[in-house]
């Protein structure tokens, strides 16, 4: 992939004990994925329930972009909207 200059991008399932936030750790167990990477974002929501307007209408799921590890950059937290209906994610405004 380095010679061909593509990506190369890989989803794993997370073991997460007791809920929360998914960290580095949390790829433990998936043969040295999280070491091996460049980057590592995780997508996590608390939201159980679709959240509704007054007027009954569906609102966009409030999701977080984790990013857990960038080789090339900073690492941070990145807040977004998650739309079903046309499966897209969008910066929160």
């Amino acid at each position: 992939a380095k010679t061909l200059k593509v990506p190369v991008v890989c989803l794993s399932q997370l073991k997460r004990e007791g809920g929360g936030k998914p960290t580095l750790e949390s790829l433990a167990e998936s043969d040295g994925l999280g070491r091996d990477a460049n980057q590592v974002w995780a997508l996590w929501t608390e939201e159980v329930e679709p959240r509704e307007d007054k007027d009954g209408n569906r609102l966009p799921t409030l999701t977080t972009m984790d990013i857990l590890k960038n080789r090339a950059g900073r690492v941070g937290v990145i807040d977004l909207e998650f739309d079903k209906s046309c499966m897209t994610f969008r910066p929160t405004l």
